[in-house]
């Protein structure tokens, strides 16, 4: 894609478009520690749905593995839960590193995501031993994650909230995201934006 030339800043989204995601690896990991897949299926108004409730900060990743072991009825050492939750982050293509790099010194980039602190903790992991970048905080003027905010996308909320923390015009402003219901919310407010295929290359021009 072409940014067009009114763009000057450009959200992204993480699992997907800036990360490689594989949510299906955390199902098998947890599948062989004998979780029931039913498990992945809940939904927002089931209660308690420890997932949402951890992507929105509202309890801590303690709570979230204790959750994660009273599921399970028996018991299992943290270490072993916490990577098979991390199995999903994959990996960052180098390319996508050296765009972000080069973007940074054009437009105004920040980091919109659905996630939890493990997984950023996974994330800035692998950034500091593969790419020597200390976290993502980096690549971006400004990050924003559903669990230090307590809002999720497709909230209209939280785009309106980064909008507005952020000082940004929409007209102004390009999305990028792999979630159709995230893309179609992020255009009601006014922004461009780019549906990316999931884990696919990220190609933009300028």
């Amino acid at each position: 894609m072409k940014i067009p030339n009114k763009i000057k800043n450009i959200i992204f989204d993480l699992g997907g478009v800036i990360m490689d995601l594989d949510i299906e690896k955390t199902r098998d990991a947890f599948s062989h520690m004998g979780f029931d897949e039913s498990m992945f299926h809940l939904h927002e108004t089931e209660d308690p749905n420890i997932f949402l409730q951890l992507e929105r900060g509202i309890i801590t990743e303690n709570n979230f593995f204790s959750a994660l072991q009273h599921l399970l009825e028996k018991p299992l050492p943290l270490s072993r839960l916490k990577t098979a939750w991390n199995e999903m982050i994959v990996d960052f293509q180098p390319q996508k590193i050296r765009l972000l790099q080069e973007l940074k010194k054009q437009y105004r980039t920040f980091l919109v995501s659905n996630t939890n602190i493990t997984h950023i903790e996974r994330c800035n992991e692998i950034l500091l031993r593969k790419y020597h970048i200390s976290s993502l905080n980096d690549l971006f003027e400004k990050t924003y994650y559903s669990y230090k905010t307590g809002l999720r996308k497709p909230e209209l909320t939280f785009f309106e909230f980064v909008i507005k923390q952020s000082s940004l015009n929409p007209s102004e402003t390009l999305f990028i995201d792999d979630s159709q219901e995230n893309v179609a919310t992020a255009r009601r407010t006014g922004m461009t934006v780019l549906l990316h295929p999931r884990n696919a290359p990220l190609v933009l021009e300028w």
